[in-house]
């Protein structure tokens, strides 16, 4: 899975006239950790990137001393926050949450969330869990494991990928890595497979084919630990992107070089002009499209933004949908093990070259009828 950027994997955004929180004490215990982070922290993350800018702390003066001692160093990195305490509740319009309220990502994804009272605004229950115990603190970390499964990429991926990466991932929160530590670490676990993959060895491509299928699992983790942790940035955005497709292109340059050694010089310049014609074709309008009219700074965006949406209204589109699923990492790194084992790499390669030519005619297509339809990025 792309880890998403910063704009994109918080979807929600208060659409209120208001931007200060008022979180009081609760009678549960806060001391709890949920995927490692205490609740206040995370809470805080999440109200800041909705776009909460005023947070005011009603705590008792054990909540007090946790969020001195243990939580306020952690936020300090969150530009234009204001933190105050207080003992009554703010006069502006603010939501009102309390410290063991564990807050969905999609809280704050439209307005029928919010319950109005006067200046005072609660959420209604379907946009947190309440945490009271290990009990419930469980339950909660079940729910939103399954909901990022749910979540994320297609029918591979939420069968066989999350239900390994998500474990790991939980794993990984609690210990503290960083997802941007993880997204460096399986890129360099996937030129390890790409330089296997370039020995013609049976036993290597055996092995080349299971890194390859574990970095596509591993591919989850740094998204799944940012949104568990809620450490969203943009830097993690454009370096998760940058290492994806410089490991898919890598991937595909060693299966080319393969055929290179295999056959004979004519028909490894019609494999490698078929998928370059492709790659070249996608990455082209995928970087028009972030430029142009996109906000985010995931190629993503391109699917999710233009291709999706358009996908209900245009059969080009929804065969482009289809195409593109076949070639996203989790089909595609599962398909090259299932070639390696075979020691017939050489043989998904041509697979994927005959992609890449239907591919580069149907995005050009769809591309140059509806880009000048669309509303430019200001």
């Amino acid at each position: 899975m792309t880890r998403l950027s910063i704009k994109e994997s918080i979807y929600f955004r208060v659409n209120m006239k208001m931007q200060t929180v008022l979180i009081k004490s609760s009678a549960s215990p806060v001391r709890l950790k949920m995927f490692g982070q205490f609740l206040i922290e995370r809470n805080i993350r999440i109200l800041y990137h909705a776009g909460f800018k005023n947070i005011y702390l009603n705590f008792t003066a054990s909540d007090t001393e946790l969020f001195e001692s243990k939580i306020k160093r952690k936020i300090s990195s969150l530009k234009n926050l204001t933190l105050s305490f207080t003992e009554i509740t703010p006069k502006a319009t603010c939501l009102i949450i309390t410290t063991n309220q564990y807050l969905y990502l999609h809280a704050f994804s439209d307005e029928s969330n919010y319950i109005k009272k006067n200046r005072t605004i609660t959420l209604n229950s379907n946009s947190f869990y309440e945490i009271n115990d290990r009990k419930t603190l469980k339950t909660a970390e079940k729910h939103i494991s399954e909901y990022i499964r749910h979540q994320s990429g297609g029918i591979v991926a939420q069968t066989i990928n999350k239900r390994l990466s998500i474990p790991l991932s939980r794993l990984l929160s609690r210990v503290g890595v960083h997802p941007n530590v993880i997204t460096l670490i399986n890129f360099a676990l996937g030129l390890f497979g790409v330089y296997l993959l370039l020995d013609t060895s049976h036993a290597a491509n055996i092995t080349a084919g299971l890194i390859i299928q574990a970095v596509s699992i591993i591919d989850g983790c740094d998204g799944e630990v940012a949104r568990m942790k809620t450490r969203f940035s943009k830097l993690g955005g454009i370096l998760d992107t940058v290492c994806d497709h410089t490991l898919a292109i890598l991937i595909i340059a060693a299966a080319t070089r393969r055929v290179y050694m295999a056959f004979n010089i004519e028909i490894f310049i019609v494999i490698f002009s078929l998928i370059a014609l492709g790659v070249i074709a996608i990455i082209g309008w995928n970087t028009v499209y972030l430029a142009k009219y996109s906000s985010s700074y995931s190629f993503s965006a391109f699917s999710k933004e233009f291709i999706s949406p358009l996908s209900k209204t245009s059969f080009l589109a929804r065969l482009i949908s289809i195409l593109q699923y076949f070639v996203r990492k989790e089909v595609y790194s599962l398909s090259i093990m299932f070639f390696c084992f075979f020691n017939g790499i050489v043989y998904y390669t041509f697979l994927f070259a005959v992609f890449g030519s239907v591919g580069f005619f149907l995005v050009n297509i769809l591309c140059i009828k509806y880009f000048p339809t669309l509303k430019k990025r200001n």
